[in-house]
């Protein structure tokens, strides 16, 4: 028996109810009107807080919209099972307990409305997201802060990725199914606009992966429109809008379309969504699905018979230097099947057989072109460069890799590899990126065991000598495990993951900056006194001076400082000037710690709101820290993104 979600607006819900009768499926739980990066950020991955639900009693709703908004709003709350819906079921369980066991489901059924329409609300307490439809509430002003402008179609992108890859991850066998609304008939041209931006960004397959596919929005006839609810389709000539989308879902459910297949037959445009439909979907009797299936057969031997033909081609070319035709040959022989592992096994054989590793690169990222979500064609490519001595280039693959796939073992055992081969410098990147492995597949621990103990050494050696500054006061020791600068890095890698320019302003002899290890260039200052300590560091260029005189010609991808504005006399002249020097800025300082407690703070307390003023503009995140143990020592960390 299947079991399966949906998550977005009435669109997927109403289809999901015609799949349920079509596939004899338990349609165990609906999430209705959230938006992607709200669904990914809070219930997913869990690094935004959920919005509490007392939070709202203080609003004034219209008494009329009442039930309809009550609906809504429990639709964003865990307590409140998130999402379950009247489902005809009392089976039926909320997103929440799907997410903890996702091995249970084999479909999820997404639709874009939300993410197309949608703005969303962040709570002035804590910066919660939330959404409502603001026209419901007078008072909504005093305690939420709208977004300016819509999610962009690259964040809905960025976002689909990491929904996919979190399902995908916990559950190889689930279908995940993306429905982009079709919004043609009545809405704005914005909204018209970005449904065509997210048609086009599935044409060029930028996010999905072999489990996930994409139904485009086509033009809709106007005769399925309803008059008095123009959100909801009607049936005209005996056509169901939903259960035409249920019959598109069974047949990618049954396997009658792969991915790629699915692609090609999805992709044109001029037709209404109802006869493109008509086209795809072959009456499902049995003589018609026994057709299809010998037909694949018939294509698979084909293919089988076209690769050995090829391979022997390719082998002849690249034994005669003929580059060109090698790599023609080549793309010849992955267009057959991008998902086999052999064709690319026996592709690389032949081309490093005859010295051909170039051109394997140049396979490679054409490949990645096609698959930029493939995880193990970004660990091949890295491999080709580790082989031409490329190391940072092998680098970027592993790394980028291990952002598809998190818990890829080889990425992260070539990973170390890398670092390794690069010098001591890099030994510590080597020994996370092992240490990292091994957890992942602990059975080779033996095997990475004598490299872990030789750069352990090496790196015990350093630290014994002078490449780090020298703790003043044991003032970075007292402070180097604490929870304010894991968030601080944990937000400098979110926010700028591929930064090569780093300023900490007020670094006093913390090392802090060496945990920015992705950072090509590191610059720190602090006043005079402070530069003995900093005297031969390797891999940091310390600037001693007043900040407050100094002068930079140049900006920062990153500008940093953690627990200094607390001690000063004009915090807001000073972050003006780091505003100016950095494309990111992110500054940490005390919160609402109590006037004298400690004599040097000179701003204590310091609340969001006075936090806020010494900005002088909307912050992109805040992240409040309280310590377990010592609950008045609460700190607030700030970020800016200005580009």
């Amino acid at each position: 028996m299947n079991n399966f979600i949906s998550i977005g607006s009435c669109l997927s819900y109403l289809i999901g109810n015609r799949y349920k009768k079509i596939a004899q499926a338990n349609f165990l739980s609906s999430t209705r009107h959230n938006r992607i990066d709200k669904i990914v950020d809070v219930y997913l991955e869990t690094n935004k807080p959920e919005l509490s639900y007392s939070y709202l009693s203080k609003f004034k709703f219209e008494k009329d919209s009442r039930l309809d908004l009550e609906q809504q709003i429990n639709n964003q709350f865990s307590d409140k099972s998130l999402g379950k819906t009247s489902l005809y079921s009392d089976t039926a369980i909320g997103l929440t307990d799907i997410i903890k066991n996702p091995s249970n489901i084999n479909l999820i059924i997404y639709d874009t409305f939300g993410d197309l329409l949608f703005k969303l609300l962040w709570s002035k307490k804590d910066r919660a997201p939330f959404f409502f439809n603001i026209k419901y509430s007078e008072n909504w002003h005093d305690y939420f802060e709208i977004e300016k402008e819509r999610i962009s179609i690259e964040q809905i992108i960025f976002y689909y990725i990491k929904f996919v890859k979190f399902f995908l991850q916990k559950n190889r066998n689930i279908k995940i199914i993306f429905i982009n609304f079709p919004l043609f008939h009545h809405h704005s041209f914005l909204v018209r606009d970005r449904v065509k931006e997210l048609n086009y960004a599935f044409i060029k397959n930028i996010f999905l992966q072999n489990n996930s596919f994409f139904i485009p929005a086509l033009k809709l006839p106007k005769e399925h429109i309803n008059e008095k609810d123009i959100n909801h389709f009607k049936n005209f000539n005996g056509r169901s809008v939903y259960k035409y989308y249920a019959k598109i879902i069974k047949f990618i459910m049954d396997d009658y379309f792969d991915n790629q297949t699915w692609q090609k037959l999805s992709q044109i445009e001029e037709k209404t969504l109802l006869d493109k439909l008509d086209e795809i979907i072959i009456k499902s009797t049995t003589y018609q699905g026994k057709k299809m299936q010998i037909e694949k057969t018939n294509v698979q031997i084909n293919s089988q018979k076209l690769a050995k033909e090829y391979l022997k081609q390719l082998n002849e070319l690249a034994s005669h230097d003929k580059h060109d035709e090698v790599i023609a040959k080549s793309k010849q022989l992955l267009e057959l099947d991008f998902n086999n592992s052999d064709i690319y096994n026996d592709i690389e054989k032949i081309l490093l057989k005859n010295n051909k590793n170039n051109q394997l690169i140049e396979i490679y990222k054409q490949a990645i072109q096609c698959r930029p979500t493939n995880s193990w064609l970004y660990k091949r490519l890295g491999d080709s460069y580790y082989k031409e001595d490329k190391l940072d280039n092998a680098i970027d693959c592993y790394e980028r890799a291990i952002e598809i796939n998190k818990n890829f073992f080889w990425s992260y055992k070539k990973l170390g590899d890398s670092y390794q081969v690069k010098g001591r410098q890099y030994f510590k990147k080597a020994y996370d990126s092992y240490q990292k492995a091994i957890e992942i597949k602990s059975n080779f621990e033996d095997n990475l065991t004598k490299k872990l103990e030789k750069i352990s050494q090496v790196i015990d050696q350093s630290h014994s000598s002078n490449h780090l500054p020298k703790d003043r006061n044991n003032y970075w020791n007292k402070r180097k495990d604490g929870l304010l600068y894991q968030m601080i890095k944990s937000l400098a890698s979110g926010y700028v993951p591929n930064g090569s320019s780093v300023l900490e302003v007020g670094c006093h002899t913390s090392s802090f900056i060496f945990e920015l290890d992705w950072f090509k260039e590191k610059v720190v200052t602090d006043l005079p006194f402070l530069s003995e300590h900093w005297q031969g560091i390797e891999g940091v260029k310390f600037i001693p001076g007043d900040f407050y005189k100094l002068k930079f010609d140049r900006t920062f991808d990153l500008v940093l400082c953690t627990q200094v504005v607390e001690h000063l006399q004009e915090p807001k002249l000073f972050i003006q000037k780091l505003l100016s020097l950095g494309k990111t800025v992110i500054v940490s300082t005390t919160y609402e710690v109590p006037e004298g407690l400690c004599k040097y703070h000179v701003q204590d307390p310091i609340s969001l709101e006075k936090f806020q003023e010494w900005f002088d503009r909307e912050f992109t995140a805040t992240v409040i820290i309280e310590k377990p143990n010592q609950k008045i020592w609460k700190n607030i960390i700030g970020v800016v993104k200005q580009e």
